[in-house]
């Protein structure tokens, strides 16, 4: 057995929770409270809607990591990006108890130190919030904030974006959450379901790879 635990990096977005739908969903809400509103030009506090497209909630048309490109227009997409801003957006999301038991079984595993790894472009506490709330287990200094994922140091990284698995495959072991937009990058593991990891005989055997190449090193 190996003296240093093996470092994981855990992405959070479309990982442990189901961003991208939740988002989809947001977003058409939004649209059809305004394509039931018939503005009344007597109401002063009507000014303008804004300018939202519906989109598909058929998640396998999205296999091209770029959304922006599944808009008519701009203003439409800069709309939909400006929902990670809202607060509800974050806080009404959820994780489903099979991948908060299964982050919490890899957590507590005596030869794995754990981070979780997000993106914060958007600069909000709202997201960070109701992570703590649904992985309580998960302490302050295990979350780490970082767009270019593959700067860390560490043994393996587990993520659905194709630009982090590619570029994170140069410095160690990628398992890859399965994706329209990921299908053909690279990973030493794919799964359908981050609930999965722990009780996948492949995840073990590359703990144990890792194990024997740190062994040679020695």
């Amino acid at each position: 057995m190996k003296n240093n635990k093996i470092r994981i990096f855990c992405d959070i977005d479309d990982t442990l929770w189901d961003l991208l739908p939740h988002w989809i969903e947001h977003n058409n809400i939004l649209y059809d409270e305004q394509s039931t509103f018939v503005p009344l030009t007597s109401n002063p506090k009507i000014k303008y809607c804004t300018p939202v497209q519906k989109l598909s909630t058929d998640l396998s048309i999205y296999n091209d990591w770029n959304l922006r490109k599944y808009f008519l227009k701009e203003e439409y997409a800069d709309t939909f990006f400006s929902l990670l801003t809202d607060d509800e957006l974050w806080s009404t999301l959820e994780a489903p108890t099979s991948r908060i038991d299964t982050l919490k079984k890899i957590n507590e595993h005596e030869d794995i130190e754990l981070y979780i790894v997000t993106s914060m472009k958007v600069n909000h506490s709202a997201k960070l919030k109701r992570f703590k709330e649904l992985f309580p287990f998960i302490d302050d200094r295990q979350i780490i904030t970082c767009h270019d994922k593959w700067i860390l140091d560490g043994d393996i990284w587990i993520d659905d974006k194709p630009e982090t698995l590619i570029k994170c495959s140069e410095r160690g072991k990628v398992i890859k959450i399965n994706k329209p937009y990921n299908q053909n990058v690279f990973c030493d593991l794919a799964i359908n379901d981050f609930s999965e990891l722990f009780f996948n005989d492949k995840f073990a055997t590359l703990l144990e790879r890792i194990y024997e190449e740190d062994e040679s090193k020695v």
